[in-house]
């Protein structure tokens, strides 16, 4: 009994050093407008940080996705969507889209965006999303 136990106080050593350790990919995503209400025509900018933590060259794979209120959008902006970094290299990439002018909506709604940063050689997946509302320039009645 006490050979197991002692088994698994050192698996759990082994797994709490391997989490608190574990190195690889990091991203960030920021914007001005983040938490903001915007309106059709507006300019929505998102800085796109990714990092390689990790103690080895890292080749990364980024993807993005849109939400409104749940609901998938498409996402008219381009980003590199492979990198190639340096062990503890930063990459970084602001993005500029326009809300469409003359885009109709029945009232508010809430936009996420969220960009994954896949490490092929590390394992390590990271994940980070931003909100903002898009309102009407005019108030639904």
């Amino acid at each position: 009994m006490s050979k197991n136990l002692l088994l698994v106080v050192g698996m759990c050593s082994i797994f709490a050093v391997g989490a608190t350790t574990a190195q690889g990919v990091t991203i960030d995503l920021t914007s001005p407008q983040e938490g903001d209400v915007v309106h059709p025509g507006d300019t929505v900018q998102v800085t796109i940080t990714v990092t390689n933590d990790s103690a080895k060259r890292d080749k990364i794979n980024l993807t993005g996705s849109a939400t409104a209120d749940g609901a998938p959008i498409p996402v008219p902006v381009s980003v590199r969507s492979k990198l190639n970094l340096k062990a503890g290299a930063t990459w970084s990439q602001t993005v500029t889209a326009v809300v469409p002018a003359d885009l109709e909506l029945p009232g508010p709604m809430v936009v996420n965006i969220t960009v994954t940063a896949t490490g092929l050689r590390s394992g390590t997946v990271a994940s980070d999303t931003i909100s903002a509302t898009v309102a009407p320039l005019t108030p639904v009645l």
